[in-house]
């Protein structure tokens, strides 16, 4: 859960008042210091069950990391990249298994749309067959399989070993993502 570290790591340099230098060459230009930046595709991964995760970077990170965790009053939209701020508060009774912080948005600076294909490695438990080309991701999202054919392949690998597909989002929110190839 370095993504955890991360944002704590941010919030304490930006309370402190010691950021980086948004002129320095190494940094995003679009991403200051207590912004997080959230990619446009969640990514299977295993917190305390099967889920998926957002891809988080904050400022001067030069990759993004899981984040296991929500942002409350954030709405994730496929194909949707994203720069927030965000405001991190501790919890005063945090659960023994779970999150000790909760995240808070503040704002949304920026988004913009992003059409190109992404891989998800898929394992066991993380898609639930709905019909001969749809198909249901273990957060509720629903991705359309290019053909019957694909979404047997693809269901056919659940059954213990993995399957990595090729998608798109689709061409609007309301739209499910495509999966087009298993590699």
């Amino acid at each position: 859960m370095r993504a955890f570290s991360i944002l704590t790591a941010l919030f304490a340099l930006t309370a402190c008042g010691e950021g980086h230098d948004p002129t320095d060459e190494a940094t995003d230009p679009l991403l200051l210091p207590g912004q997080v930046e959230v990619g446009h595709f969640r990514v299977p991964c295993q917190g305390e069950a099967r889920q998926l995760c957002l891809q988080v970077r904050a400022f001067g990170e030069p990759e993004f990391e899981l984040f296991y965790s929500e942002i409350e009053g954030f709405d994730f939209v496929w194909g949707q990249h994203a720069i927030l701020e965000v405001r991190e508060e501790a919890l005063p009774d945090p659960p023994a298994d779970g999150a000790d912080r909760r995240y808070i948005l503040e704002a949304v600076v920026d988004t913009e749309e992003v059409r190109d294909a992404f891989e998800l490695l898929l394992e066991a438990g993380d898609v639930e067959v709905l019909s001969p080309t749809e198909l249901l991701l273990v957060d509720g999202t629903r991705a359309t399989c290019a053909s019957a054919d694909l979404c047997r392949v693809i269901a056919g690998r659940m059954d213990g070993s993995q399957a990595t597909v090729r998608a798109r989002a689709g061409a609007n929110p309301s739209e499910p993502l495509s999966f087009f190839r298993v590699m």
